[in-house]
């Protein structure tokens, strides 16, 4: 069968292209790989709300537009970041952000495009996307699958913008294996987001205690491995930072776990190029995370929206795709490259826990908040130079 655009991927960035290209009257196809939308879950479900990623991202203005779903599908809404090195100490910001229901809010996006006419295919793990326009499926071609154009949102190894002969990166310094639980009966305030950067807990990377209620929490933690000690995993440095931490082990002393959580987070960076000339990469795909701390549906909901929008006028005025990828690094661009910037001075801190807290006591709890949204401070601008001297003077002394 002849579509005009395909999708690969039924997760936030894939869904929201594929409703999108619907609406606006184009035959649609999505390929999902699992059979079940929205599982296994494999992030923290929070993001800041539309009004403080404005800040973050001053030149989008669709960000209230992709976040207009029913409200059942919010967990939970804080308002406060406590971010923690490894003993018991904290460092506190004002952010108005959101916990959504991840599982559910794609069931019901998965919903709304097959409401808009567009297929949906479950359980159809695609291995390419050849230039004629043919999908391949565990390697065989399917002549009877063909689109003009291909958006594909397939995750942080992305085989298609591999196979189209795009850039993605596989080295360890730039990709963040996650896993976690989702638990009950633990002891939190519902009004706090817990950030957690420790070498002992999350070398490379970050714990997290994500609140949906008083009771239960979205929990785990966030590793690179190419900051690992040899005798270090990921299940070693989760089991002990649910055990040890003395935050974590505090609030979840009866804690039950209900559900597990595993994933991959891309920490480098956009892809170098996005698309081909009937190509477009999304999401997580496409590098479309905030290095500095993990965030990744937000963006991964506008380039879902702005590859729909180019689809569009790539369809019906014959314009290349390059369009795409001026846009969203006019909109969002900026954002990420100071995300990286931000997680390279912290790659070059953590190198152990002392170091760690005493950066955040310079900083301060404001400009932590900064750091965190993806702004770079002043002061941190204007030492960045110096970080190497500060670590050779650390290092001495201890």
């Amino acid at each position: 069968m002849k579509y005009q655009i395909l999708i690969v991927g039924a997760g936030i960035a894939g869904l929201t292209a594929a409703i999108e290209s619907a609406r606006s009257g184009f035959k649609v196809a999505i390929f999902e790989k699992n059979k079940t939308i929205g599982y296994p879950l494999s992030c923290g479900e929070y993001t800041p709300n539309h009004i403080e990623l404005k800040k973050i991202f001053p030149n989008t203005q669709n960000f209230k537009k992709l976040f207009s779903y029913p409200k059942e599908f919010i967990r939970n809404k804080c308002t406060k970041v406590h971010v923690h090195g490894s003993s018991e100490r904290f460092w506190e910001y004002k952010l108005n952000s959101i916990v959504i229901n991840r599982p559910e809010l794609q069931q019901y996006l998965a919903e709304q495009c097959l409401a808009e006419g567009a297929t949906l295919h479950k359980g159809s793990k695609v291995d390419s996307y050849n230039p004629n326009g043919n999908l391949t499926f565990n390697g065989k071609k399917i002549s009877k699958i063909n689109g003009e154009v291909c958006i594909t949102a397939d995750g942080p190894t992305s085989h298609i913008a591999r196979n189209a002969g795009l850039l993605v990166p596989h080295i360890p310094s730039e990709l963040s294996p996650c896993k976690g639980y989702i638990i009950d009966n633990a002891n939190l305030d519902s009004n706090i987001c817990h950030v957690f950067f420790s070498p002992k807990y999350a070398p490379g990377g970050y714990g997290w205690i994500i609140p949906w209620s008083e009771n239960k929490a979205n929990i785990g933690v966030g590793i690179r491995n190419s900051f690992l000690n040899t005798n270090q995993n990921l299940d070693l440095c989760l089991k002990n930072f649910i055990e040890e931490h003395p935050v974590v082990s505090r609030m979840t002393k009866h804690a039950k776990i209900m559900d597990k959580i595993h994933g991959l987070v891309p920490v480098g960076g956009p892809i170098p190029i996005t698309y081909t000339s009937n190509l477009m990469v999304t999401g997580d795909a496409a590098g479309f995370v905030m290095a500095c701390n993990g965030g990744g549906i937000p963006t991964g909901l506008l380039s879902g929206y702005l590859a729909a929008q180019t689809a569009k006028k790539h369809l019906t005025d014959n314009e290349p795709l390059e369009i795409y990828e001026k846009e969203w690094r006019y909109q969002i661009g900026d954002g990420l490259k100071k995300a990286i910037y931000i997680r390279r001075i912290a790659d070059r801190i953590m190198i152990n826990d002392s170091l760690m807290e005493t950066f955040l006591d310079l900083v301060g709890s404001r400009r932590v908040g900064e750091l965190m949204t993806c702004r770079i401070p002043f002061l941190v601008k204007m030492g960045a130079p110096f970080v190497s001297t500060l670590l050779k003077l650390f290092s001495e002394n201890q």
